[in-house]
C-alpha cells in the first residue's frame, strides 16, 4: 500500500509524487498530443494566454523538459484548447478571452496561496503531534526500563550525549506504546542495555 502523497500543486489542482511528476506534467514543446492540431497553428494563440495558464516552475535540466522552465498539467491544456474553439468560431474575441483567462488566473493564484498556507499550517501541526507522540512513547519506554533496573545505563547514555537508545527504531516510532508492543520490543532494548553495561 502506498503512503498518501503530500505533494500538492495547488495552482494546477493536482496531487503528484516526485516519482510521477515527470510523466504527469508536460513541457510546452511536448504538448502535441494535447493540441490535436499542428503546434505552429496553436503556438501563437498559446503565447497570448500562456502566462495565465496554471503551471509549475521547474529546473530545465532536471527532467524531460527540453530546456523549458515551466510545465503544464494536460487537463488544463485541454480546457484551454476547448475554450479556444469559441475564439476560432468567432463566438469570442481573442482579447476578451485573454482578459477572462487573466482574471481567472489571478483568482486561482490567490486561492492557491491560501491553500498552500493552510497546508503548511496543517503539516506543521501534524509534525508537532507526531513529535509529542514520540516523546510520550520514549518516556513510557524509559520508565519501564528504569523499573527493570536499567536507570544507571539510561542516565549514563544521556550524560554522555549518546543517542543509541533514544534514536533506536523501536523507541523513535510515532506510536503510543501498548503492552503488546512493549512485550515485543523489551528483549532487544534489554539486550542493548546489557551491552552498554558491560562496556
Amino acid at each position: 500500500m502506498h503512503k498518501p502523497c503530500e505533494s500538492i500543486f495547488w495552482q494546477c489542482r493536482v496531487r503528484c509524487c516526485a516519482g510521477c511528476f515527470g510523466s504527469v506534467f508536460y513541457s510546452r514543446s511536448n504538448l502535441h498530443s494535447v493540441w490535436k492540431s499542428s503546434y505552429a497553428a496553436t503556438f501563437i494563440v498559446f503565447q497570448e494566454v500562456a502566462q495565465y495558464i496554471p503551471c509549475v516552475t521547474v529546473i530545465p535540466w532536471k527532467g524531460p523538459w527540453d530546456g523549458e522552465d515551466k510545465v503544464y498539467f494536460p487537463p488544463n491544456i485541454r480546457i484551454f484548447r476547448h475554450e479556444y474553439g469559441r475564439v476560432r468560431r468567432g463566438e469570442l474575441r481573442l482579447e476578451e478571452w485573454a482578459t477572462m483567462k487573466k482574471q481567472l488566473f489571478e483568482e486561482t493564484i490567490m486561492h492557491s496561496a491560501a491553500c498552500h498556507e493552510w497546508q503548511t499550517a496543517r503539516n506543521a501541526k501534524r509534525a508537532e503531534e507526531l513529535q509529542h507522540t514520540r516523546s510520550r512513547r520514549k518516556s513510557v519506554i524509559y520508565d519501564k526500563l528504569r523499573a527493570l533496573g536499567w536507570g544507571d545505563e539510561i542516565d549514563r547514555l544521556e550524560k554522555e550525549g549518546n543517542s543509541l537508545l533514544s534514536t533506536h527504531r523501536v523507541v523513535l516510532q510515532a506510536k503510543d506504546l501498548t503492552e503488546k508492543a512493549w512485550i515485543r520490543i523489551q528483549p532487544q532494548l534489554v539486550k542493548l542495555l546489557e551491552e552498554i553495561r558491560h562496556e
